[in-house]
């Protein structure tokens, strides 16, 4: 849990970061003539609010503040009163800003008004035909706090001016939690800014009144959770100063309470992190150190020089973004003092993954920390800072054309200078040193050339499972076959209670105690499944036991191995979950099993009259509240498919994802229709079930 946990979450704050510094995904540009911009404001000393306008520049960056003349809020309006600037002249362009051919322009100004909770509303009008104002457009987040530290830049979501017959963005008001200003020492006048204090969205179980809220996952109110930070933040500090001679001056936005709307009221030129409260301290304390490595290499090196905009991709100018994740990973793993047990770890469960660099890979930070970790044994800890500054030295180009120039100095420049070797020399040693290093790890699937299979015993395991474990393997092969699936290739360990957490830790290079428990390392490419047989499993009976979480594991890694991760979730809810128990309901039944995993006719049939549409049960968090229905329903689906398409359609889904533009284009490949087609015919043959 805590390595999923932390991964959820870097992903959260390394995506807010790129938010706080003014970086965020380009919208695509329609052919209309039309300019993005989004509204800013900050709180003076003396009260009032200060608002601009910037523009979206070729290439995704924001542009200056740009200051209309009247652009004052008064510290005390009346409420509910909107207030208007002076009009800012907005060029855009009919070819979507890609030339300066068919420019036109457009007038705008910024209103605002306050609201009954001392919040300020703001949102933008554009000038209409005859001299008018049109309808105020409102951002979906554009609500600026009561009380924000004084001088600090907050911006509004994005929107699109010049698209003709644009109406007004309707949303709802985002929750924006208050604003806490922390000194925190030692350090260089580090400042923390702490968002948060009423009940978070993450904590299920709470008890407490008013803003003062308990989450009894972690125990701590949302005052105990400010002091917990500011500790944590002296002590990051300290082991930065100490352990690399650097701890930079830096303003650190920590989002206690994670409200996703309130990602995009984002702090311009600070770290923005979000961390919820049920998770352990350390992951915590784990999380803030590894953000705070990237206010270090922001002040080494420029911005644009990390994560580079398109016309300076990963492999020009800029540094790969496994170098810039995986170091940051590699320092808190230091700070934290697991880093053995993380290498471990890592190497374990990304075995399969493609590595860093050339081949790509599917997560920049944990394999991308295996591959800071070879570096720093062979150059030092002092090259996580060298390489920052001698980056920032170097004359790097700055478009496609200049970097394909022979002799332009790209990352790879500096990369030489310090690590004593190229980019290409590097990934081939790094390679090497992963194949080398799991061979010899002691994993039995790994030591071998057969794509199947291995159990191993760990303690005392009676003959009788291990026999019930292998007819059962052989069964899930033998189906897995039937549906037109590749073998899979895992370790399967059965082991005593008392043998348990270390034949986890072997596997999975994890410390972890439990008992009557069942452990697997994750998708894309797990290394196995280590079952206590200790338990005592009439009381999972309901479930089948031991024998139906092997059937579940094999089965969920025969389909994650056909499909990339960053896939998963992006496919509709209903196929997902529809073909996963198509799958389960007929190995139980040739199994001869009834149990949890086996789908009730009845009930399917039930849930099919009761649900909507099938095209409207897509993403997950539509449907969360009705999951076993939904799951019914694409059980029934999935049935539909196979008896259209043939069995191995299903599984011909998944590969075809991996190639195919859209998940829309991958259905009609796999099942010979389109899903228009299909959502057709199915509330047809709905309409027959009794």
């Amino acid at each position: 849990m805590r390595d999923v946990a932390r991964r959820a979450l870097l992903a959260v704050a390394a995506a807010m970061m790129l938010a706080g510094l003014g970086v965020s995904g380009v919208a695509a540009q329609a052919p209309d003539a039309e300019a993005e911009v989004r509204i800013t404001a900050r709180r003076l000393a003396d009260g009032r609010t200060e608002f601009a306008l910037q523009e979206r520049a070729a290439g995704g960056t924001w542009g200056e503040r740009r200051l209309p003349r009247a652009r004052f809020f008064p510290a005390s309006p009346a409420v509910g009163r909107w207030l208007s600037s002076s009009a800012l002249t907005i060029e855009v362009s009919a070819l979507a800003r890609h030339s300066a051919e068919g420019t036109e322009s457009v007038e705008v100004r910024i209103v605002a008004r306050r609201l009954a909770d001392g919040r300020a509303e703001f949102a933008l009008q554009e000038r209409a035909a005859g001299d008018s104002w049109g309808e105020r457009r409102l951002p979906r987040s554009r609500l600026f706090p009561a009380s924000p530290p004084v001088g600090l830049w907050l911006s509004s979501w994005p929107l699109t001016v010049g698209a003709a017959g644009t109406a007004p963005v309707a949303a709802d008001p985002p929750t924006i939690p208050e604003i806490t200003t922390i000194q925190v020492s030692p350090g260089d006048d580090i400042q923390i800014v702490i968002v948060g204090g009423a009940r978070p969205a993450s904590c299920h179980r709470s008890h407490g009144s008013g803003e003062e809220t308990t989450c009894l996952e972690w125990g701590l109110s949302a005052a105990e959770r400010r002091d917990f930070v500011t500790a944590e933040m002296a002590k990051i500090a300290s082991f930065f100063a100490d352990r690399f001679g650097h701890a930079p001056p830096a303003e650190v936005t920590v989002l206690l309470d994670h409200n996703s709307q309130f990602i995009h009221q984002a702090f311009v030129g600070s770290i923005v992190t979000s961390f919820s409260t049920n998770m352990p301290a350390t992951v915590a304390a784990n999380l803030l150190a590894h953000e705070y490595y990237h206010v270090l290499q922001y002040a080494l090196t420029p911005f644009e020089s990390l994560y580079a905009v398109p016309q300076r991709g990963p492999h020009m100018g800029g540094t790969p973004r496994w170098l810039v994740e995986g170091s940051a990973t590699y320092v808190a793993a230091l700070y934290d003092g697991t880093l053995a047990d993380e290498r471990r770890a890592q190497l374990l469960k990304h075995h399969g993954n493609p590595g860093t660099g050339r081949a790509g890979t599917d997560d920049d930070y944990e394999v991308g920390m295996l591959a800071v970790d070879w570096l720093t044994e062979r150059a030092g800890e002092g090259a996580l800072v060298e390489y920052w500054r001698e980056l920032n030295s170097a004359p790097l180009c700055r478009t496609i054309g200049e970097c394909a120039r022979p002799g332009a100095v790209t990352w790879a420049d500096p990369f030489e200078a310090v690590f004593g070797l190229t980019p290409d020399a590097f990934y081939d040693r790094f390679e090497a040193y992963r194949r080398e290093a799991v061979r010899s790890a002691g994993i039995p699937h790994l030591a071998d050339d057969v794509a199947e299979p291995v159990i191993t015993m760990s303690g005392g395991v009676s003959d009788a499972i291990v026999a019930a474990a292998t007819d059962e393997l052989a069964r899930l092969q033998s189906f897995a076959a039937r549906l037109g699936a590749d073998p899979v290739d895992y370790t399967l360990v059965l082991a005593d209670g008392e043998s348990y957490p270390e034949a986890i830790r072997r596997l999975m290079g994890d410390r972890r105690e439990g008992w009557c428990s069942t452990s697997l390392t994750s998708p894309l490419h797990r290394t196995g499944i280590v079952i206590d047989t200790s338990c005592d499993t009439a009381a999972l009976a309901a479930d089948g036991g031991h024998m139906t979480r092997i059937a579940d594991f094999h089965l969920e890694l025969t389909v994650s191995r056909l499909e990339p991760l960053r896939y998963t979730g992006r496919n509709p809810h209903w196929l997902e979950s529809g073909i996963s128990a198509y799958a389960s309901h007929h190995y139980e039944a040739l199994a001869g099993r009834r149990t949890g995993r086996t789908v009730d006719h009845a009930a399917a049939l039930r849930s099919a009259r009761t649900l909507g549409p099938l095209r409207d049960l897509y993403a997950w968090l539509d449907v969360r509240d009705h999951h076993e229905e939904v799951t019914r329903l694409g059980f029934l689906a999935a049935d539909w498919l196979a008896d259209h398409a043939g069995e191995t359609a299903l599984l011909d889904y998944f590969r075809e994802r991996r190639v195919s533009p859209s998940w829309e284009a991958a259905f009609e490949a796999a099942f010979g229709l389109t899903p228009d087609a299909f959502y057709e015919e199915f509330e047809r043959y709905r309409a027959t079930l009794r």
